[in-house]
């Protein structure tokens, strides 16, 4: 039976992972992180022809790209456990374990469920998935998120039409702060300079056996680049929620969760899982809740104009006021 459920969508670096782990603090609800990212495949894994469970877990079990499997496995990267650094799936890489210690377990049984299942759509089979993790710990709905999945929303409309989605979005001058100083955004540029159809969609991974480390981590890319990304995702992914059912969104900004936690949780809670016990549980994840690291009101007045610029309709769509730099 399924159960009830939701797509987080972002542009990532917006407070996506920080609302996936408050949700995770709920005791009735399966929040799993970083399902998708970084597959070379997703088209396929987004598609509408029905296919065998067997077809689709095959297609689910395919590693990540090489360039980027290659840059974390340094172990310079905080968002990858360091137990989990070997495995090339992010199912067993981070969703699974940011949900349980033995993610082993957790996957053979996942993995016996989807390949005795019948043909049915791609659709079919990851609402069927998400339920029957759920079910498997003890849960009574789902979440999902990973990052940039706003890139994912003209396949979802597709696959996926009658989904619940929680768009959540963040000033674009801090959220290119915050891309400029993360691996997968950082590589997300190069990829897009190599070859500009590379999406987070589409990807078109570089060559890792070319790829220096050291000079991956220090090269300096402007922030503008990464506000001009940012734009990108935010005019598109706008465009491509107007088709969905306008009751299937639920928007949630960022500065709002942090000036009003309790409220803005208890929202997004009765969005996609109406009923569930809320005041509780959101005002102990209000108590958890920090400062933004990122502030672009500290930026050089010239790379806050060019920031600005670049970023300028994205700004202007979701509300945000921009400062006038002379």
């Amino acid at each position: 039976m399924s159960l009830p459920g939701a797509l987080i969508v972002s542009t990532g670096r917006c407070g996506s992972t920080l609302l996936s782990n408050l949700f995770r603090e709920h005791e009735d609800v399966l929040s799993l992180s970083e399902f998708w990212p970084n597959r070379p495949n997703l088209p396929a894994l987004f598609g509408t022809d029905p296919v065998s469970g067997q077809d689709y877990w095959d297609r689910l079990s395919v590693p990540m790209a090489g360039d980027i499997f290659k840059i974390a496995l340094g172990g310079k990267i905080s968002q990858v456990p360091k137990r989990t650094l070997h495995e090339t799936n992010y199912m067993r890489r981070i969703a699974l374990p940011s949900i349980l210690e033995d993610y082993d377990s957790l996957f053979d049984r996942i993995a016996a469920y989807m390949c005795a299942r019948p043909v049915a759509t791609p659709a079919e089979h990851v609402r069927e998935m998400y339920s029957f993790i759920a079910t498997d710990q003890g849960k009574k709905v789902w979440v999902e998120r990973t990052g940039a999945s706003i890139e994912y929303l003209p396949l979802w409309q597709t696959m996926w039409p009658d989904s619940k989605m929680i768009h959540m979005y963040r000033d674009g001058r801090n959220v290119a702060q915050s891309m400029s100083k993360h691996h997968a955004f950082r590589l997300m540029v190069m990829r897009a300079e190599a070859n500009p159809e590379s999406s987070w969609l589409n990807i078109r991974p570089l060559d890792p056996e070319t790829l220096d480390l050291d000079a991956f981590f220090a090269r300096r890319i402007p922030l503008s680049e990464f506000g001009k990304l940012w734009n990108r995702m935010i005019e598109n992914g706008l465009e491509d929620l107007r088709a969905f059912p306008p009751g299937n969104i639920h928007t949630m900004r960022y500065e709002d969760l942090l000036e009003d936690p309790v409220g803005e949780l208890q929202r997004a809670l009765e969005f996609f899982a109406p009923g569930l016990p809320s005041r509780e549980w959101a005002e102990r994840c209000a108590a958890s809740l920090n400062a933004p690291r990122n502030d672009w009101r500290t930026l050089d007045p010239k790379v806050l104009q060019e920031l600005e610029e670049v970023c300028a309709s994205g700004l202007e769509k979701l509300g945000y006021q921009k400062v006038l730099v002379s």
